[in-house]
């Protein structure tokens, strides 16, 4: 068997899987891989393939571009962000299957078409500046600038960053685009970030709830009921508050209730906004062009204080950033669901649960109720890595071909790696879990509300926090502002 035939194998492992998720997802789990039953399994070496043939636009598999230098500018490393992006760049082969099809990807390309590939590894405080400045300077710093939502679509609003549909190069109707992340990205017909194959650190960074196994046993509760429900379409707030309501133990005996004691759940407060977009909360209505706030609905009202009803409940949710006496609330919140004292813990999937002695369960965020009809979810608004393009790039279309390249091979070879050798091995413990992160990658949503005009993130973060109970008061304090907000987005979207 030749190498380009295995890379076709592989090209076609990951369309069937994306055909298999409505059509239009850029990878979505595969459904039927067999997953270890605990610990961390060593990594396999993928098959060596054959460069592929990049097949885009005038069915070129080369082109001379005189030299050109691609520079991206992100946080690009662990030590910058836990929302670092490792699939742009890699700058050598260390055995890491991910990593080497990376490097061998960006070297193909540079081999191929004539030019460089280059890296500035840069964290938000320091990102910002950089990139503001050398746009209003009017220089071709950066051609790719990879960083959160909300802030690169306050940069597409005050016309620092391209609008992507402008652009005639990149085929967003292509798998190796996500399709559904894009269009919902869009505000007003613009496009101002995107997601593509090559952007990893997007799905990692989705929130999701993780059930640890030894809790969960030792209080009669059986994960495969709770998949069951799951796939039943029944997995709703009322079922896991319920269960984590009956989970309490002050585990030292010292009659404090605090991080060395058994919760039922916990994370940080944002997961309280993440759980009403969960429930099915839609926060901006777009008609013909039009824009309406929906936050004081009778529905998101209702999800809204359902949600915060049970994350202020301090009985029965640790929030994070109320942990006391650590320097670090956040691997506080980490070493309490790796040391079984929470039975659910809502967040991403970080490499630190590779660590956990216990078994673990993934499961969705729940429902609102089940005449919801689907699940949903979000990456963070703040951090989880998209991309755009300075306007200040002289040669926008040949930079948006550099991206075209890395996420048409990255849907092709990277993709079905990171499902195969990372999530789906690595990152979960039961055959079960990886239907459940199929389901949960083919939710993604995006709340165009708090990433363009009000944060409502923020504000449900806060009630979730502090315990406020005053939240539909608040919001309809803010009815009048966010009006005003909305006409200011309707101006600037119509001055294009």
């Amino acid at each position: 068997m030749t190498r380009r035939i295995l890379s076709a194998i592989l090209a076609a492992m990951i369309i069937a899987s994306a055909a298999a998720a409505c059509g239009d997802s850029s990878a979505s789990a595969p459904a039927s891989t067999t997953a270890p039953s605990a610990g961390s399994p060593a990594e396999t070496e993928p098959a060596e393939t054959a460069p592929p043939d990049y097949l885009i636009h005038d069915g070129v598999t080369e082109k001379d571009l005189g030299g050109y230098t691609f520079t991206e500018i992100g946080p690009f490393t662990p030590d910058i962000s836990s929302f670092y992006e490792n699939g742009l760049y890699a700058v050598e082969l260390n055995g890491d299957a991910i990593n080497d099809i990376v490097y061998r990807r960006n070297h193909d390309i540079m081999d191929r078409f004539n030019c460089n590939i280059e890296l500035i590894n840069k964290s938000g405080n320091d990102l910002q500046p950089l990139v503001t400045k050398t746009v209003k300077a009017g220089e071709d710093a950066y051609q790719l600038v990879v960083y959160g939502q909300s802030t690169l679509g306050a940069w597409g609003l005050d016309g620092i960053v391209y609008d992507w549909n402008t652009l005639e190069t990149p085929q967003f109707d292509k798998p190796w685009w996500d399709k559904k992340v894009n269009d919902g990205s869009e505000i007003g017909g613009h496009l101002y970030f995107v997601y593509g194959s090559t952007l990893l650190n997007f799905k990692i960074s989705l929130y999701m709830t993780i059930m640890n196994g030894k809790v969960a046993r030792d209080y009669g509760i059986a994960a495969s009921d709770l998949y069951k429900s799951v796939n039943d379409g029944t997995w709703t707030l009322d079922q896991f508050y319920s269960l984590a309501t009956q989970v309490k133990e002050d585990s030292d005996g010292n009659g404090v209730y605090d991080q060395y004691d058994l919760w039922g759940f916990g994370g940080e407060s944002y997961n309280a906004y993440t759980y009403c977009i969960g429930a099915g909360a839609d926060f901006l209505k777009e008609e013909d062009g039009v824009f309406t706030q929906q936050l004081d609905t009778q529905k998101n009202a209702d999800i809204c204080m359902k949600v915060l009803e049970m994350y202020t409940n301090k009985d029965a949710c640790m929030i994070c950033e109320n942990i006391p006496n650590t320097d670090n609330v956040w691997g506080a919140r980490d070493t309490m669901m790796k040391t079984d004292r929470m039975l659910f813990f809502v967040g991403a999937m970080r490499p630190w649960l590779r660590e956990m002695e216990s078994d673990y369960s993934i499961l969705p965020n729940p429902k609102y109720n089940e005449a919801q009809e689907r699940y949903y979810h979000l990456t963070s608004c703040y951090n989880g890595p998209v991309a755009c393009m300075p306007v200040s790039v002289a040669d926008p279309e040949t930079a948006a071909l550099m991206l075209e390249l890395m996420n048409y091979q990255a849907y092709n070879e990277l993709m079905p790696v990171f499902y195969q050798n990372f999530l789906n091995t690595k990152m979960v413990r039961d055959e079960e879990s990886i239907e459940m992160l199929k389901i949960i990658h083919d939710s993604i949503e995006v709340d165009r509300m708090t990433i363009f005009i009000y944060g409502i993130a923020g504000t449900l973060s806060e009630y979730a926090k502090t315990g406020k109970t005053d939240y539909a008061s608040r919001i309809a304090k803010q009815i009048k502002s966010v009006d005003k907000k909305i006409g200011k987005l309707q101006e600037q979207l119509a001055n294009g």
